[in-house]
């Protein structure tokens, strides 16, 4: 497992931060930190971002970060603003893959 953070901008909505992603290279899976539910879940957008950046139209940048500074910034890791609906449809989206096999995994199972 490999960590990873991804800078947020988003000039639209006025949103800038970072998130936190473990990268299981071994599934070519991409995992985001969800800090409202202390879980990470599988994220399909982080993994074509990370895996195909020619595709990005976003701009997305990936910078990997080392298991203790992993650990630090769990709790820095931002809130979903439920107020705005593109977040909240987000957060249900993550909430939706609690109890699913595979979509989610702990901390512990990503070696935190």
């Amino acid at each position: 497992m490999r960590f990873f953070t991804s800078s947020i901008a988003d000039a639209q909505r006025g949103v800038r931060g970072f998130a936190l992603h473990v990268v299981d290279d071994e599934e070519e899976e991409v995992y985001t930190y969800v800090r409202e539910l202390g879980t990470w879940n599988l994220d399909r957008d982080a993994a074509s971002d990370f895996y195909f950046p020619e595709l990005d139209d976003r701009g997305v940048v990936f910078t990997e970060v080392t298991l203790g500074e992993t650990r630090d910034l769990r709790e820095r890791a931002p809130v979903m603003d439920l107020d705005d609906d593109a977040m909240r449809r987000v957060s249900n989206r993550w909430r939706a893959q609690l109890g699913v096999p595979g979509q989610t995994r702990t901390s512990a199972e990503v070696g935190l």
